[in-house]
């Protein structure tokens, strides 16, 4: 059982794919998508996998190195049998255990809708503000005290909510992409619009009121849309390298989040699982890897990781690359 749960935030420096494979829909290659909402998100799998590469990709002591197969689990894929790595793990009894970190899906917090006024708003919904403050509460992480139940926004209809102080709003109204959507201009949900965006900014240390002036809260149905709607869809291509043209049959499209999307995910961590062999090995072999207790596997996780990374496919592209913010680990 997981005896530690924190939350862990990323934005989207560049558009991201994280596929769910071919589709019979005019995308050929979707990203992946709640079933149950449609909204987007970020499988565990994928990040799992993204994460331990980020790591492998950092850690440069054969210490660190067997740090990274004892958070993540054993995978002999690329070790080489004769180094301290391979040499450490190479018996049964060694490798044959479980991972101590784990990671939830990925859910959509804040989407980028282009808007007539300030280029670009930074969008959400009361359904995700309401999931949002559970799943913190339900970690029990200290990030909770940055989002009192004032962040509640109450909109539906024809009608958003944003900051009283938005750059966003002209004559009353807002228009994203081609719509002009009226600003609910009540009290409390410009009060609220503006807490819950200065709680987000505490929980990602943003210093300079980008979220403040960016925020939008759109009704569920309506921010479900934009979603479905506003994502980037590309269309991609195949020369064939002996007559310089377009390679039959070669044409598709690809869908990606675009840049600048905030996520969130759910880091959780155990004890290191091994065997009575193991455990004395590494106390034996390298007494100050410290990577034994949940809060140890968190903090190494979080020391070891770099800040910018790349999720997701086409990195050949430029795809996938996403800022950490990990300020709640």
């Amino acid at each position: 059982m997981y005896q530690t749960a924190k939350p862990l935030f990323f934005r989207t420096e560049t558009s991201l794919h994280a596929g769910s494979g071919s589709d019979l829909g005019h995308i050929d290659l979707p990203i992946q998508r709640e079933k149950h909402t449609d909204l987007p998100n970020i499988q565990s799998s994928s990040l799992k996998g993204a994460f331990r590469q980020n790591l492998e990709q950092n850690v440069k002591s054969d210490e660190d190195k067997i740090g990274v197969h004892l958070a993540f689990g054993y995978d002999s894929d690329g070790v080489d049998k004769e180094s301290i790595v391979g040499k450490f793990f190479k018996n049964p009894e060694d490798n044959d255990y479980s991972g101590s970190l784990a990671f939830t899906d990925a859910r959509l917090l804040l989407f980028p809708i282009k808007s007539f006024k300030g280029v670009y708003a930074l969008a959400t919904c009361p359904m995700i503000i309401e999931k949002f403050v559970k799943e913190l509460n339900f970690v029990c992480s200290p990030a909770v005290a940055a989002v009192p139940a004032t962040t509640k926004v109450e909109v539906s209809g024809d009608r958003i909510a944003v900051a009283s102080d938005s750059f966003l709003v002209m004559n009353g109204k807002v228009i994203l992409e081609e719509y002009a959507i009226t600003v609910d201009n009540t009290a409390t949900n410009n009060a609220s619009a503006k807490t819950l965006a200065t709680c987000l900014e505490t929980l990602l240390e943003i210093t300079n009121q980008e979220l403040q002036n960016r925020l939008v809260v759109l009704p569920n149905d309506v921010f479900r849309d934009f979603t479905r709607l506003s994502t980037e869809v590309i269309t991609r291509t195949k020369i064939d390298n002996a007559t310089g043209t377009v390679q039959s049959g070669a044409l598709f499209t690809e869908e990606y989040l675009p840049a600048e999307t905030y996520l969130y995910t759910i880091v959780a961590t155990s004890n290191v699982f091994q065997t009575k062999a193991g455990k004395e090995k590494t106390k034996k072999d390298f007494p100050t890897l410290n990577l034994e207790t949940d809060a140890q596997v968190m903090s190494f996780f979080k020391d070891k990781s770099r800040d910018v990374m790349q999720i997701g496919g086409s990195s050949t592209l430029g795809k996938g690359i996403v800022k950490l913010f990990k300020n709640q680990l």
